[in-house]
């Protein structure tokens, strides 16, 4: 897991996927959602071994992170999905290269797992990385294989921002539907 003040300039350096934590500072000022959310982060961090990196800020530097994120060619729909934060972000080109008009990505939002007070519903949090961090040792491409499932409109309602156009590719959803997605590539991809 890496730990930094800004996004820019994070490299893949031979890792297949970066995954972004986005968050912000009264997220993170919530002590139990924290303590929700590190251990299943640590454990992400760790199953997908060399495959990929998850990228965190500093305690305090989350406005700065997000600014980098915000800061890409989202459309308006995409950025009001990024903007529901606590999320990852996964891409597979350096973070200064990333352009979501040009460069596959994904992302989904665990705010719908959240309470009013700051618990996260951690079961589901951790079926998901746990299924992604398989996926991600598989060696399969996610994708490659979600844009061709995609291209047999298979997963129409599945993710809630869907976007397929020649050379781009890319989509957003909350944790439940990820859930059911990542089932599906790991079932579809065998």
């Amino acid at each position: 897991m890496f730990i930094t003040t800004r996004f820019i300039g994070t490299k893949k350096d031979g890792m297949n996927y970066l995954f972004f934590l986005l968050t912000e500072d009264y997220i993170e000022s919530h002590r139990r959602t924290t303590e929700d959310l590190e251990p299943l982060l640590r454990k992400f961090a760790r199953d997908i071994g060399e495959t990929g990196a998850l990228v965190r800020p500093f305690r305090g530097d989350e406005e700065a992170t997000k600014r980098d994120i915000l800061s890409k060619d989202w459309t308006e729909k995409e950025k009001r999905r990024i903007e529901q934060t606590p999320g990852i972000l996964a891409i597979d080109v350096d973070f200064d290269k990333f352009n979501p008009r040009s460069n596959h990505w994904f992302h989904f939002s665990m705010r719908d797992l959240m309470s009013r007070y700051g618990e996260v519903s951690i079961f589901e949090v951790e079926e998901l990385l746990s299924a992604l961090a398989v996926y991600c040792r598989s060696g399969k491409n996610i994708f490659e294989i979600a844009e061709e499932t995609a291209r047999r409109k298979v997963m129409g309602e599945l993710y809630d921002s869907f976007e397929l156009k020649p050379g781009m590719f890319g989509f957003s959803f909350d944790i439940k539907k990820g859930i059911e997605f990542i089932r599906f590539l790991l079932r579809d991809a065998n």
